[in-house]
């Protein structure tokens, strides 16, 4: 239903078919969001295979560094930046996924957390993802960017060489 209100009013935002979708395992998200991304532009990896290099269990989690380090082995251009609801929207509108990462918990209690962001409509002011389990699952804008600002609207953008 809520990729049919684009497919009926195309203006109102974008949606990114066919990016592959990697349930993540237990503080896992960096790999399952690596794998995503990876997979959609043809390279055949798994969240398992991502997470042995790249998730770090003293920290129960994924550095974006370590994200950088990975796409860049693996042949793509791999950037860490102050991201923005308009950039994010933009580079889905040229069929290309995006990483936030966000922080879902309190002010004393951090929660990070790595997304690949799939779609947006602008009329319903709501995000597309892949998060955590949950395939194409619905953001606010605003909810959205409440979490993403606790991180500097973080942002990871990773695309074959020369795109």
């Amino acid at each position: 239903m809520i990729k049919e209100g684009l497919y009926k009013n195309p203006d109102a935002g974008f949606y990114i078919r066919d990016v592959p979708f990697f349930p993540q395992e237990r503080y896992h998200c960096g790999p399952s969001s690596l794998a995503s991304i990876m997979n959609f532009y043809g390279i055949s990896v798994s969240e398992e295979e991502v997470a042995r290099e790249i998730y770090n269990p003293k920290l129960y989690g994924t550095l974006a560094i370590d994200i950088l380090r990975y796409a860049r082995a693996a042949g793509f251009d791999a950037s860490y930046y102050k991201g923005s609801m308009e950039d994010v929207k933009r580079e889905i509108a040229k069929g290309r996924p995006v990483i936030l990462f966000l922080d879902l918990g309190y002010f004393f209690y951090p929660v990070r957390h790595y997304m690949v962001a799939v779609g947006y409509n602008d009329e319903m002011k709501y995000l597309i993802a892949h998060s955590g389990k949950e395939q194409e699952k619905v953001f606010s804008y605003k909810e959205i960017e409440n979490a993403w600002e606790k991180t500097g609207f973080g942002t990871i953008l990773i695309v074959p060489k020369g795109q």
